[in-house]
């Protein structure tokens, strides 16, 4: 996506060719530097100019559905919206810092850095100074304390009113929402991540969305689920996405902008075959070998199992003495329990995820 794709964009360039034209340069000065993020920051998801328009898109597609909304925007607002869903990662701009814990500072407190880099370097940045404060303000906004408690609702430029809450809301909205994998390397897994950003390149990489439905106020969101740790992964990313929505909700509500709630619709048919796989193991109901051949009764076993866990649900760990347990003992049972994987998956990268999955097998709670 372009500036000029943007929706909100076209709107204020039909009103204002003095702020377009004022958004313009201010891109093409801020997009280098918001590029060299990911040089300084590469264990953190993308905070670069990809992802600033990203949060643009997701801006145009949560209001496009709501005409008078949008209708309401004044000038400045619009203008306000829009350089800052551009620059609100600015303040993650500056030197490679090899010290993990100054960059997890960095990343804590950049919301606050990208105010004070826009009051110190806006008019560098070609942002017009009767509105860097509103901009400014709007950026640190979009993480950490409610918005409500560190913005005052309304700013006055000149006899004109920029509403804060709404802009501010409508950022840190778009910006929570851009969970895809365009934030992340494709190639991360051979990155040294610390556990948690390992975690979130994970739900990432799983994530897609998100959809607005306005009717309902709900934001929508995709995933598909081949493993447990997917499934926590996914759980997690979804709980602070809809914590988030909670947050902005009375917010939202008072301009009538209606969502409230987050969803993610999991398709989990990977996850049910590998529970497949480890429940016919667990209870000797197949061999490795019988499994790996797949045909016959042997098939319908398989189809009956997976109706039994279609739903996906966890196993619950059985503490029955003697319960019996079947133990894979060489590569060999290995190789064909991934064969049987890569009939059902027909993805190569997959595969390789479930052949090294498979060694745990031996604990199908493991």
């Amino acid at each position: 996506m372009d500036l000029h794709d943007s929706l909100l964009f076209k709107r204020l360039e039909s009103s204002s060719v003095r702020l377009s034209s004022s958004l313009e340069e201010t891109w093409k000065l801020a997009g280098p530097l918001l590029s060299t993020i990911a040089a300084t920051h590469r264990t953190f998801t993308s905070h670069g100019p990809d992802h600033s328009l990203a949060v643009l898109k997701i801006l145009d597609a949560a209001l496009e559905p709501l005409p008078d909304v949008v209708d309401e925007l004044r000038e400045r607002e619009l203008y306000v919206l829009i350089c800052a869903a551009l620059v609100h990662d600015i303040g993650m701009v500056g030197p490679v810092c090899a010290d993990a814990g100054e960059q997890d500072r960095i990343r804590r407190d950049h919301n606050v850095r990208s105010m004070q880099y826009i009051r110190e370097h806006g008019t560098e940045l070609s942002i017009p100074r009767d509105l860097q404060p509103a901009v400014a303000k709007t950026v640190v906004a979009h993480r950490g304390a409610q918005i409500r408690d560190i913005l005052p609702e309304t700013l006055m430029v000149g006899e004109l009113e920029i509403r804060l809450w709404l802009c501010a809301a409508l950022v840190r909205l778009a910006d929570e929402c851009h969970a895809a994998n365009d934030r992340i390397p494709q190639d991360y897994s051979m990155l040294s991540l610390p556990e948690e950003s390992e975690s979130h390149f994970r739900a990432h990489s799983l994530v897609s969305g998100p959809i607005f439905f306005p009717a309902r106020g709900e934001v929508k969101f995709s995933a598909e689920i081949d493993s447990d740790d997917d499934e926590i992964c996914v759980g997690d990313k979804m709980e602070g996405i809809a914590g988030e929505l909670n947050l902005l909700a009375p917010v939202l509500s008072k301009y009538e902008i209606p969502y409230k709630t987050a969803c993610c619709e999991e398709d989990r048919i990977g996850l049910v075959r590998m529970r497949v796989l480890r429940e016919l193991l667990r209870t000797s109901a197949l061999t490795c070998m019988e499994l790996a051949q797949g045909t016959g009764e042997k098939l319908e076993t398989i189809e009956s199992t997976m109706k039994m866990i279609g739903g996906a649900s966890p196993f619950e760990r059985s503490e029955v003495a003697g319960e019996k347990s079947y133990s894979l003992e060489t590569s060999e049972n290995v190789f064909l329990v991934s064969r049987q994987a890569i009939s059902w998956t027909n993805d190569e990268r997959q595969a390789t995820v479930y052949h090294a999955q498979a060694s745990s097998l031996c604990d199908p709670y493991s």
